[in-house]
């Protein structure tokens, strides 16, 4: 089972982005990537362990958005 968490980083980031892709990218989290994490990780498209890291983490690509 994963922890997930949305950073104090990644949250000032989303807020560099123009309001479009703000919403895109918060929207696809709660509705797609989130449920699906939680329930398994090894079905869920575009989704890659990171190599090198003491824990557990992922990578999402969402168009030209990467998101740890």
């Amino acid at each position: 089972m994963y922890q997930l968490f949305v950073s104090k980083a990644v949250k000032q980031n989303l807020t560099r982005l123009q309001q479009k892709d703000q919403t895109r990218i918060k929207k696809k989290l709660e509705s797609y990537l989130y449920p699906q994490i939680k329930q398994e990780t090894q079905r869920v498209n575009n989704i890659e362990k990171l190599q090198n890291y003491s824990h557990d983490m992922l990578r999402y690509r969402l168009g030209n958005f990467m998101l740890f």
